[in-house]
């Protein structure tokens, strides 16, 4: 229950569904991106995709020199879960390393540099790894996640109250004990 607790609050962390975070979290996994990295690569084409389609300018055309126009696919609906398998084979297109890293600085921000590999094996490597997640049911529902948050936070509740009663009663016997040892103290000198 942890660990689906755990993806939970992340994907909510992220931005994402819970079971598109856990697909991207596999798949970016096998080309040794970190969940932190996903997290923060999410954040950013967040925040660059909604310039991109209010102020248009850079941002609009970093998404264009990947061959994604960021209106249509905000029309479309698409998350960051659509759109990242078209951002890397965008940047996979661009030969030039640094015309590359500076594409995905663009849209991905710091997370660029970090899914270096991901972006080399491309969109269709991400997407092969995220079926795979499904497939092989390495993937947790929304319902199975919202399930175990909930187990955990009545678990932690009453693991917090418990400790409170041991508390309340362990301070109650403090005066006994008290008057108890320093009754044996008493018998102790008058022997």
């Amino acid at each position: 229950a942890e660990f689906a607790d755990e993806q939970a609050k992340a994907a909510r962390s992220a931005g994402l569904s819970v079971e598109v975070y856990g697909e991207l979290s596999y798949a970016l996994g096998l080309a040794g991106v970190s969940q932190e990295t996903l997290a923060m690569a999410a954040k950013t084409v967040a925040v660059t995709l909604g310039a991109a389609v209010t102020a248009g300018g850079d941002a609009a055309k970093a998404y264009k020199v990947l061959g994604i126009d960021a209106k249509e696919a905000a029309k479309q609906g698409k998350d960051f879960g659509d759109l990242l398998p078209d951002i890397l084979d965008g940047l996979a297109k661009i030969e030039d390393p640094l015309k590359r890293s500076a594409a995905g600085q663009k849209v991905l921000g710091e997370g660029a540099v970090l899914m270096a590999t991901a972006i080399e094996a491309g969109g269709d490597a991400l997407r092969a790894a995220a079926n795979e997640a499904r497939r092989y049911r390495l993937v947790l529902s929304g319902e199975a996640a919202k399930a175990a948050e909930e187990l955990n936070d009545k678990t932690r509740t009453l693991t917090q109250r418990i400790g409170a009663t041991t508390r309340a009663f362990g301070l109650g016997l403090i005066p006994a004990m008290t008057r108890t040892v320093d009754w044996l103290a008493l018998a102790e000198d008058m022997s």
